[in-house]
């Protein structure tokens, strides 16, 4: 993988992220969770939790928040809080950031 101007990214980049795209291949066990270019890296990023037993992923309708106010792993649980308060939650075994671009 490479990392902009040698940065690997963290949780802590995707404070003020726009959230794209959140998929789930059941077959696999992999959650994906995309993002638009990160402002604190001018690049787009996913989020990718494989074996997962479960995921959350409310939207609080057509007025629903699509920015990230932060991003959290603790143990198995990885947590995306949107600044309209929804929180997405995903329980997996392993999780990674993968850097797509600009």
């Amino acid at each position: 993988m490479t990392y902009p101007a040698g940065v690997e990214p963290t949780l802590e980049h995707f404070a003020g992220a726009t959230l794209d795209d959140v998929t789930v291949d059941w077959r696999n066990g992999i959650v994906r969770v995309t993002f638009l270019p990160l402002p604190k890296l001018g690049e787009a990023c996913a989020i990718r939790a494989t074996d997962f037993s479960r995921v959350d992923v409310p939207r609080g309708g057509a007025g629903a928040s699509r920015r990230v106010k932060g991003a959290t792993r603790n143990g198995r649980s990885t947590e995306i809080l949107m600044e309209s308060g929804e929180t997405l939650r995903i329980e997996s075994e392993s999780f990674a950031i993968d850097v797509l671009g600009g």
